[in-house]
C-alpha cells in the first residue's frame, strides 16, 4: 500500500509540474517583454529645457548640441519658432524603444546638421507645419512626417515617410528609401530616388513629382524605360510612372548634385580635332605644281643658252 501511494503521489507530482510548466510557457506568450524607454530632454512649449542639460546651449531661439548623445537622452520639441541645430553631433538610442529627435505640434522650427539613428525611427514630425529639416544624414533611418503640412525636407541622405501629409516640400535629397501613404499636394523634385519600389496610396491620392521643369533621378529609370536625353538639358523624353496619379513628367538622366543644385553631367572626352587631310593635300598639290612649274622655267632658259652658243 505504502509503495502504491508513493507512486501515486510521485506520478502526481510530475503532471503538475507538466501543467505548471505549460501555464507558464502560454502566461509567457500572452505577456511579451514590454517596452522600455529612457529619459528624455525636452524643449518646452515656453523654451525652457527640462532638465536642464550641458547638451544643450541656448542663445535667444537657437538651441545647439553640445555633444553626441548615446544611449542617454532622446530630445522632445515642443516649441515653436526656434533653430535646432545638431553642430555635428549624433543621438544614437539603441538600448530602447524611444524616437530620437521627436517634434509635435511645433511650426517654423529648423532642424539642421544632426544625425539620428535609434531602434524605431529616426526624425518624426507629428502635426507640424512651416518646418525646415535640412543637412541630415540619417542614412538608413527614417525623417517622418504624420498628419504634417508644409514643411521641407532638404540638402539630406535618409529615409523618407509620410502619411496624411500635404503640401510638403522635398527637395534636393539623396532618398535611400521613400514611402507615401494618404497624402496630397506633396511636392518632389531634384532628388536622387535610390530605391526600386515606393509604397504609395492609391486611394486617389495625388502628389507632384516634378516642379514644372525638373523632376527626380530614380536608379532604376535607365532599365525601366527606353529613354533618351532630350538634348543636354539631362531630361529623359519618357516621363516616370509611380501610378496613374501620380508621374514625373521631366525625369533626371543623371544624378542631381545636392550640395551644389545642378545636375551632375558625366564627364564628356573632349575628341581631338581631325587631322585636316584635304588642306594639307591641296597645299602639298599646289607645291608640288610650283616646283614643276620652276624646273621647267629653268629647263627653257638652258636650252636657249644652249641653242644661242650653237
Amino acid at each position: 500500500m505504502r509503495k502504491a501511494a508513493l507512486v501515486l503521489a510521485l506520478i502526481s507530482a510530475l503532471l503538475l509540474s507538466a501543467v505548471g510548466g505549460t501555464l507558464a510557457v502560454r502566461l509567457g506568450k500572452a505577456n511579451p517583454v514590454l517596452p522600455t524607454y529612457i529619459p528624455k530632454i525636452t524643449i518646452r512649449s515656453d523654451g525652457s529645457v527640462n532638465p536642464e542639460t550641458n547638451y544643450i546651449n541656448r542663445t535667444g531661439n537657437t538651441y545647439t548640441l553640445t555633444a553626441n548623445l548615446i544611449d542617454e537622452y532622446p530630445i522632445e520639441i515642443l516649441c515653436s519658432n526656434i533653430v535646432f541645430d545638431g553642430a555635428g553631433h549624433c543621438i544614437n538610442i539603441t538600448k530602447a524603444d524611444n524616437l530620437g529627435l521627436f517634434l509635435l505640434g511645433v511650426s517654423n522650427v529648423t532642424v539642421k546638421n544632426v544625425q539620428v539613428f535609434t531602434s524605431h525611427g529616426g526624425i518624426d514630425l507629428s502635426s507640424c507645419s512651416n518646418c525646415l529639416i535640412t543637412n541630415i544624414r540619417n542614412g538608413d533611418r527614417y525623417i517622418h512626417l504624420g498628419h504634417s503640412t508644409f514643411n521641407t525636407i532638404t540638402q539630406s541622405v535618409t529615409k523618407i515617410s509620410l502619411l496624411y501629409s500635404e503640401n510638403n516640400l522635398i527637395f534636393r535629397n539623396n532618398i535611400t528609401e521613400l514611402s507615401v501613404i494618404l497624402c496630397f499636394k506633396n511636392v518632389f523634385s531634384q532628388n536622387n530616388i535610390l530605391c526600386n519600389y515606393i509604397p504609395h496610396s492609391y486611394n486617389n491620392s495625388t502628389d507632384q513629382w516634378d516642379n514644372g521643369s525638373i523632376g527626380n533621378y530614380w536608379i532604376n529609370y535607365k532599365t525601366k524605360y527606353p529613354a533618351s536625353e532630350i538634348g543636354n538639358t539631362g531630361i529623359g523624353n519618357v516621363s516616370y510612372l509611380i501610378d496613374a496619379n501620380n508621374i514625373d513628367h521631366h525625369p533626371l538622366m543623371y544624378p542631381f548634385d545636392i550640395e551644389t543644385g545642378t545636375i551632375a553631367y558625366p564627364t564628356r572626352e573632349i575628341q581631338p580635332e581631325p587631322f585636316p587631310v584635304a588642306p594639307v593635300a591641296a597645299g602639298v598639290a599646289v607645291v608640288a605644281v610650283v616646283i614643276v612649274a620652276a624646273g621647267l622655267l629653268l629647263y627653257n632658259r638652258k636650252r636657249r643658252k644652249e641653242a644661242q652658243q650653237e
